[in-house]
């Protein structure tokens, strides 16, 4: 009997060793993530901008730098709370709240330097991000 109980307890531990745990298959990403920022558009060299376009954008760039540095000082500042788990996650809202504001600036900056450059410019831009 105690051997029976022997022999079932090395077949469990063998079984539970070779098997592997699952893991979700989630697709490769068709693309790297871009998050464009205004000053891309001035590494770009296939853009030929102009001295206007480019002193617009270098203006547009200028601010976005000074917002980007006050919104990473307060994401970079916040301390979550510890406690449960409803009391972190209600806690961790104001950090989500904070990187949708990050997102959002950036997102309108891009938008004001994508409004300095022509249609053809603008098409380059756009094929590239794709």
């Amino acid at each position: 009997m105690l051997a029976f109980v022997a022999i079932i307890i090395i077949v469990g531990f063998v079984q539970m060793r070779t098997e592997k745990p699952q893991m979700g298959h989630l697709p490769a990403p068709s693309r790297p993530l871009f998050k464009p920022e205004p000053g891309s558009l001035l590494t770009q060299s296939g853009l030929s901008l102009t001295a206007e376009q480019r002193s617009a954008i270098q203006s547009i760039e200028s601010s976005w730098q000074v917002n980007r540095a006050r919104l990473l000082t307060a994401m970079s500042a916040y301390q979550p709370k510890q406690g449960r788990a409803d009391q972190i996650s209600a806690g961790l809202q104001a950090y989500s709240e904070l990187s949708r504001s990050f997102d959002t600036t950036r997102a309108s900056y891009w938008t004001q330097a994508c409004a300095q450059l022509n249609p053809k410019q603008k098409e380059l831009v756009e094929g590239a991000s794709k």
